[in-house]
Order: structure tokens, then C-alpha cells, then sequence
């Protein structure tokens, strides 16, 4: 589970994806020159702090954590996708064994034997 309270206050969308000119002879040659340029209507966080100069962008500490997290979002992001699928198939599958009207009773009668009902 990924702690979401640490990206609170980032800078809302847009975001967009940059790539600047050519970079020095010396870089390696698999690197381009990316970054991304935030919202400009925040020049300041809702505290009326600055926002931290990161690359060539302003930042928050939370905008620069989300960047940071990407991977660790995309795996999640793929995770509950695939969990997704899978629950889906499954219920397709119970749906072929047992037909709708069946299955809302079972789930019913699992929410009363849970003490879940309304």
C-alpha cells in the first residue's frame, strides 16, 4: 500500500512532459534532455511558501515526492489492474455457473449472515 498523504498540496494538473535542447558532448548518449513544467498559476504553496527550484522547474516537496514515486504508482497502478481483470473473470465465470439471480441472492445472503445489510 502506497502512503498517498505524502503527495497532498501537489500542484494540480497540467503537467507537461518537456525535452530541451541538446545536451553537452560529454553525456551519455541513451539520456535526453526531459522535464517537466508544472501548473504556472502556483508560484507559491498554499502555506506562502516559495516552491524549491528541482531541474528547471518549481516545485513543492509533494510534487517533487509524486514525481519520485512514479514507478512505485505504476506498479501499483498495474497490480490492481491485473487484480482487476481477475475479479472480473471470475465473476463472468460464477455469472455462467449460476446466472445473475443467483448470484445477488448469494451476495444478499453473505451481507446479512455479515450483518453488512442497510
Amino acid at each position: 500500500m502506497i502512503d498517498t498523504d505524502k503527495y497532498e498540496g501537489h500542484t494540480p494538473a497540467p503537467w507537461e512532459l518537456m525535452r530541451s535542447g541538446p545536451l553537452r558532448d560529454d553525456a551519455p548518449k541513451d539520456l535526453e534532455n526531459w522535464w517537466v513544467k508544472l501548473n504556472e498559476a502556483r508560484a507559491k504553496t498554499s502555506s506562502g511558501e516559495w516552491m524549491r527550484n528541482i531541474g528547471n522547474s518549481y516545485m513543492t516537496e509533494a510534487d517533487a515526492r509524486l514525481i519520485a514515486d512514479a514507478p512505485l504508482l505504476l506498479a501499483e497502478v498495474k497490480r490492481l489492474s491485473t487484480l482487476l481483470r481477475e475479479s472480473n473473470r471470475q465473476l463472468e465465470l460464477m455469472t455462467e455457473r449460476f446466472g445473475v439471480d443467483k448470484l445477488v441472492e448469494m451476495i444478499e445472503w453473505d451481507k446479512t449472515r455479515r450483518g453488512l445489510n442497510d
